[in-house]
This record gives C-alpha cells, structure tokens and sequence, in this order.
C-alpha cells in the first residue's frame, strides 16, 4: 500500500519548519544580543573602574601633597618652643646684664657677651622668616638647636662675670674692711 501525501499536511510541516527555523533565528538574534550587551556591560565595567582608579590617583596625589605640607610644617612647629626658650634666655641675659654693677673691670666682657647674644637674635630671625636662609627645615631646626645652646652659653657666661664681679667686689669689700681695721690698729700703737 502506498501511503498517500496529503498536500495539506505537506504545507503544514513546511509550515511548521519554517516557524521552527524562525523561531532558531529569533533565538540566535536573542544570544547574540544578550552577548552584545554583555560586551557593553563589560564596557562599562571598565570605563567605571578606569575613573575610580582615575578618582583614587587624584585623591593619593592630593593628600601626598596634604602629607607633604604637613611634614614641612611639624619641624616648624616642632622648632617653635626652642625658639620661645632662646628668646626667653635673651631676655635672662639682658636682666644679668643690667645687674651687672656699672663701671667693673669687666664692663667690655659684658658688652661683648650681650653684643653676641644680639647677634643671635639676629640669626634666629633669619631662620624663622620666609625671606630668611633657604634650606630645608630639618637644618633649619639643627640650626634653631644650636642657637639656642650659644645662647644658653651666653647667659652661663653672663652669670659667670657676674658672680666673678661678686666675688670681686666682695673681696674689695673685705679689704676696705680689713684696711680700716689696720689704720685703727696702728693708730692705737
């Protein structure tokens, strides 16, 4: 028996297989467009992560320089009670000076002393000024520390000529007194 083609059922099954390869061609359309959009998410991603990183240089750079100029100032600052404590010796060695008894044998030692303590005076400001000595602030503040040690050696030198300018006037004290005593003692011999 030979079995008989229905045209009908041909057509259907063209049909069928044409909505079929559609449908595959729909679906095809459908992966290669979820792909694209991956790609472009992944794009996007990137460009994203390239302007963090981007974000995250510019914010490094910027508090590289915070850090910076804050590492510049803490030897300023940190240099800043040396500077108090030279002007306060300063000052010790002017009242020394002004208790030195007027006329002493050591009047040109005291100029001399108090003259040097002027001129560190002098070189502090330098120091401390922006138009002052151009070097690096650690130096700067070697430079502060030692002034503040030649200084402290003026005010020992000051307290020095005056305890020997003590002693001295102590001892012509003593020999006045002794002096008077002799002449009365030879007056009555």
């Amino acid at each position: 028996m030979a079995q008989s083609v229905d045209p009908v059922s041909l057509v259907v099954a063209k049909v069928i297989k044409a909505i079929d390869l559609k449908v595959q061609q729909l679906q095809n359309e459908t992966i290669w467009l979820q792909q694209a959009q991956q790609v472009a998410e992944h794009a996007l991603s990137k460009a994203r992560l390239e302007e963090i990183r981007s974000w995250g240089q510019k914010q490094e750079v910027l508090y590289a320089g915070y850090f910076k100029e804050l590492s510049a100032v803490r030897p300023v600052v940190k240099a800043l009670p040396q500077v108090k404590q030279i002007l306060d010796l300063q000052k010790q060695v002017e009242r020394e000076y002004n208790r030195s008894p007027r006329g002493a044998s050591f009047t040109v030692q005291y100029d001399l002393v108090l003259q040097r303590s002027k001129d560190f005076l002098q070189l502090l400001q330098g120091l401390v000024t922006e138009g002052g000595f151009k070097m690096k602030d650690a130096e700067r503040v070697i430079e502060i520390l030692s002034l503040r040690e030649q200084m402290s050696g003026c005010l020992d030198k000051m307290r020095a000529l005056n305890m020997q300018s003590d002693r001295s006037a102590a001892g012509q004290a003593q020999l006045q007194t002794d002096l008077k005593t002799l002449k009365l003692l030879n007056g009555k011999l």
